[in-house]
């Protein structure tokens, strides 16, 4: 199994990352952050792969050395609230995580988590949604690699 998470500017995000690969972390899935070298993402293979397209799979021989890829996409929109509320800035941050297949043994499986954070930067208000969405990551019960 690999891991790979895609932050919205083309980046990994470390601690969405990290949160990810300890919840899935066992003794019999091996998780790795750093399977993928950086061009997998600048030049929207990531992209292709994660809105459906399996041909650079195949092409990259992937079912050689995976099972499966844990793909995770995040999105962050900024809400600035009214002078009322001192320009507080708000992050709504969402990520989308996808379990794709490469071999026979593993299933197509996806899913979705929201957070939002409040700041008088985008940093901060970034900053808060992140703890919240890696919080709910390694509380949620529900997200299983196992079929």
């Amino acid at each position: 199994m690999s891991f790979l998470k895609m932050a919205r500017n083309g980046k990994t995000d470390q601690a969405v990352s990290s949160a990810l690969a300890n919840h899935f972390k066992s003794d019999t899935v091996k998780i790795s952050t750093a399977f993928f070298k950086p061009e997998f993402v600048s030049d929207n293979l990531f992209g292709s792969v994660f809105d459906g397209s399996t041909d650079i799979l195949k092409k990259l021989e992937l079912a050689n050395s995976l099972d499966g890829l844990l793909l995770a996409r995040e999105t962050v929109q900024y809400v600035t609230n009214p002078a009322s509320l001192d320009n507080v800035i708000t992050a709504n941050m969402t990520v989308e995580i996808q379990l794709v297949p490469i071999t026979g043994s593993t299933q197509n499986r996806t899913w979705k988590f929201t957070a939002a954070g409040a700041g008088f930067s985008k940093t901060e208000a970034e900053s808060n949604a992140e703890d919240r969405l890696t919080k709910k990551i390694s509380d949620d019960i529900t997200m299983s690699l196992s079929n």
